[in-house]
């Protein structure tokens, strides 16, 4: 409906008030039966070694464009 519009709307009932409610089928339930993939590879040993967030060095070119990274752990540390 629009506003300034003076036409009549036109409203069809229909009273099914006599009749039983007749619940809808639910719908069909499919099991997942795809993949997942894991970042960490390896199938479901959970062996992982610690992870050391201050090993390693970096050595920067200062005559190269520089940017910032932040890595996140899977502990919840960060790395910037």
């Amino acid at each position: 409906l629009q506003a300034g519009q003076a036409e009549p709307v036109h409203v069809a009932v229909h009273d099914k008030r006599g009749e039983d409610f007749k619940e809808p089928p639910p719908p069909a339930y499919t099991k997942f039966s795809g993949e997942g993939n894991s970042l960490g590879g390896g199938g479901a040993s959970s062996s992982a070694a610690p992870v050391s967030t201050d090993a390693g060095t970096i050595s920067v070119d200062p005559a190269k464009p520089k940017a910032k990274i932040q890595i996140r752990f899977h502990n919840g540390d960060k790395k910037a």
